[in-house]
């Protein structure tokens, strides 16, 4: 969908979306979420709504949350995000444990159920190779088409 833009001085200008900085809702441990688990929920929704990662849920209760990503069947991705209350009423969460890095996913070796993962794992290493530092985002059906 194309953004809708506005001229600025002679130069046109993209209009900004609410969500666009919702991928980077989370910022450190020194974050803190006034209004309770629901704070976190919400913003958890926006992080997922925006970037399209798939969330589960590792520990929930009264005093913590803790998710991680599971958006690539077979793989195991570093990021996860744990809070927990700071304050006896529980209003207040704080980041305890933010891992970002981006999303990087490693093979579960255990898991072979993918046929192609050897040829994953050559095309991403040769890919590697061929590219510098910008972020790439792969497009799959994930096989189902």
């Amino acid at each position: 969908m194309a953004r809708k833009s506005y001229m600025d001085e002679g130069n046109e200008v993209a209009k900004n979306y609410i969500s666009d900085t919702w991928a980077d809702i989370f910022d450190d441990t020194h974050q803190f979420f006034h209004g309770g688990i629901e704070s976190v929920r919400i913003a958890l929704d926006k992080y997922r709504l925006r970037t399209g990662y798939k969330l589960e849920k590792v520990k929930i209760d009264q005093t913590r949350l803790t998710y991680r990503c599971v958006s690539k069947p077979n793989f195991k991705c570093s990021w996860h995000l744990h809070t927990v209350a700071v304050n006896k009423s529980n209003e207040v969460f704080k980041i305890k444990k933010y891992v970002k890095k981006a999303h990087l996913w490693s093979w579960n070796a255990s898991e072979k159920s993918n046929k192609n993962i050897d040829n994953w794992m050559w095309f991403m290493k040769n890919l590697k190779e061929c590219v510098d530092d910008r972020e790439i985002t792969f497009i799959t059906d994930n096989g189902e088409g």
